[in-house]
């Protein structure tokens, strides 16, 4: 019987990008959709690990969780404004066009998506790290797509590029910009060793 890993989340755009990265391991990916008691604590390695915890106690099976914080290096708030709280302490206060008027004067638009990709199966918590640079455009561009995990898709300019990531095709999305490390792929590295140790224990 083929191990299966359980993806915990609601965000369809998300699950669409996990299933693309196991499917060649033909390894399946379940979403779990699911309300998570987040921890007060501005850091989504924390958040992430704690996440993956709590559904951990619920199913007793092996699955992971990605969460993602959104960083904008000189916000007129403060410095590295939202953090780890896209959705409450920017999207829903303000949106992408409150961030964009409160940008409108900013010339040093250097902002980041770093993310954390936490598994745990009882044993082994594992953490890994992604990490997109890029600019904020001056307006929104690009069109809403099934593969979209955040609205934030319409104004970020990965590092070297001309388009926003809603202008990108998939295939330019997923190819290797200067300083893009994607936590799916550093975790994909280390699960296949695991279970390739796994093989040679059995057979050994």
């Amino acid at each position: 019987m083929k191990e299966e890993l359980i993806f915990a989340s609601k965000d369809q755009g998300k699950l669409k990008r996990m299933e693309q990265y196991f499917s060649e391991m033909e390894i399946p990916v379940h979403c779990l959709p699911a309300s998570f008691r987040e921890v007060e604590i501005d850091d989504i390695f924390v958040i992430a690990a704690e996440k993956v915890l709590q559904i951990y106690d619920k199913i007793h099976r092996p699955c992971i969780v990605l969460d993602t914080g959104f960083y904008v290096e000189n916000h007129p708030l403060r410095k590295n404004f939202p953090g780890a709280f896209i959705k409450r302490d920017l999207l829903e206060p303000y949106g992408v066009d409150g961030l964009l008027e409160q940008m409108k004067d900013v010339t040093n638009r250097s902002c980041c998506f770093r993310e954390c990709l936490a598994y745990f199966d009882g044993e082994d918590l594992k953490k890994f790290e992604g990490i997109r640079y890029g600019q904020l455009s001056y307006e929104k561009r690009g069109e809403s797509t099934q593969e979209a995990w955040s609205s934030l898709w319409s104004i970020f300019i990965p590092q070297n590029c001309d388009k926003t990531l809603a202008e990108m095709t998939e295939e330019e999305r997923r190819s290797k910009q200067e300083g893009h490390v994607e936590a799916v792929e550093e975790f994909v590295k280390w699960y296949k060793t695991k279970n390739k140790r796994k093989v040679l224990q059995k057979i050994s």
